[in-house]
């Protein structure tokens, strides 16, 4: 999944027009909290899955030994104490055996997962900001066709007081009118509160100002151009969507670290090589020395049953759950 070029075809496609998809479809990648997050996310799983590559940091291993206390045997009582102690140095390495691959792949699963949670966010937030949009136009549409009839209601109902004053028409239908004009204008109201709800719901996914409609006309064109019949969908349509790719991965993730669990039976030995310099040569002591020890933990407890039950767990769990979105889907 490249997602940088998905980015520079964002980028390159913004256009002047707020309302332009291309325009839009910007705005949500570079502003969407949920879309910033998700990609926060896929930052963190690319790091995790380059640092599976690196080898275990050795360990630095320094001593002192012999250091003489109390009293000195009378065949050393001439010896200095600086010739007595012996100093060693040493490096340990963990060597691991059966690990280091499943975790890769458990790692670049993880990826994969979320750089689709990536795609799946930005989708989302995409089809909601113009969901949002569509709500706000329509309901300008509506707030000027209302704020015409409420205009021509108050003229009617002007009109119509100045002949019941004369007597030309009876009271109750001036009641009657002015019923009408106050049903109208509490539609007005209700439409323009619609209007500043869906103004509100797109700069909450948007992150940022949300752009409004400055005329009916900009709100018209732009649900005409929406106005589009879906296009059939198919199985393979709808095995490519990101949240089903998602899950698909996170199966794999899976799969990786129940291997990695199985082999946790698996010890890992530590070697180290070691150094000494032993100052007591008058004892008759071997004054450099190498030395190389092997460290060997023994799965006595913790052989990774918990681990292998925890992943078997949500193995079943993820694919029921991609069972139950492929079929809705």
């Amino acid at each position: 999944m490249n997602l940088a070029a998905l980015w520079m075809s964002i980028g390159l496609a913004a256009g002047a027009d707020p309302f332009d998809e291309a325009t839009l479809a910007a705005e949500v990648w570079q502003h969407a909290p949920d879309v910033m997050a998700a990609r926060n996310d896929l930052v963190e799983a690319q790091a995790a899955s380059d640092r599976s590559y690196l080898l275990p940091n050795p360990a630095l291993t320094t001593s002192v030994g012999a250091i003489p206390i109390g009293g000195r045997t009378p065949d050393n009582a001439t010896t200095a104490f600086s010739e007595v102690p012996n100093y060693s140095v040493g490096i340990g390495q963990l060597f691991e055996i059966g690990k280091r691959r499943p975790r890769q792949q458990a790692a670049a699963a993880a990826r994969d997962v979320a750089g689709f949670g990536v795609v799946d966010a930005y989708r989302l937030s995409f089809f909601a900001l113009m969901e949002s949009l569509a709500d706000q136009a329509a309901a300008v549409a509506r707030v000027a066709v209302l704020q015409r009839l409420v205009a021509g209601s108050e003229e009617s109902l002007r009109l119509q007081r100045a002949r019941e004053s004369r007597g030309d028409v009876a009271g109750l239908e001036v009641d009657r009118l002015e019923v009408e004009h106050l049903r109208l204008t509490s539609s007005l109201r209700e439409a323009e509160g619609l209007r500043e709800g869906a103004t509100a719901v797109c700069t909450r996914i948007l992150g940022r100002d949300c752009p409004r409609f400055s005329s009916e006309e900009q709100a018209r064109a732009f649900l005409q151009r929406l106005n589009v019949p879906p296009a059939t969908e198919d199985g393979q349509r709808v095995s490519d969507r990101p949240d089903l790719q998602a899950l698909r991965a996170q199966q794999v993730r899976l799969q990786a670290e129940m291997t990695l669990a199985e082999h946790l039976l698996i010890p890992d030995p530590v070697a180290t090589l070691g150094y000494t310099r032993d100052q007591f040569v008058k004892a008759g002591n071997q004054a450099n020395s190498l030395s190389l020890s092997v460290a060997i933990p023994l799965p006595v407890f913790d052989r990774g049953q918990t681990e292998i039950r925890r992943t078997k767990e949500r193995l079943a769990n993820t694919r029921a759950t991609g069972d139950a979105v492929s079929s809705a889907a």
